[in-house]
């Protein structure tokens, strides 16, 4: 909030900010939204197909990635 102008940029400063709130995009929204760009996150989806990228284990009836199983954790 400018209260004294006294630089004289308040014109150029709520210019600059009426762009930003007249173009702001919400980036998951456009994902979501989009199928080109939804099929890139396929993998990650609740699918029942097992990834051959990601290794998953059963953790209290519970399909987690393997990289984050705490031995501590298991059935």
């Amino acid at each position: 909030m400018v209260i004294e102008d006294s630089l004289g940029i308040n014109t150029q400063l709520e210019t600059q900010m009426q762009h930003i709130v007249d173009t702001y995009q919400c980036e998951w929204k456009t994902a979501v939204e989009s199928e080109e760009k939804r099929a890139t996150f396929m993998p990650f989806i609740n699918s029942e197909q097992q990834s051959k990228d990601l290794g998953y284990q059963r953790v209290r009836g519970q399909r987690i990635p393997v990289t984050i199983v705490d031995p501590q954790l298991e059935d």
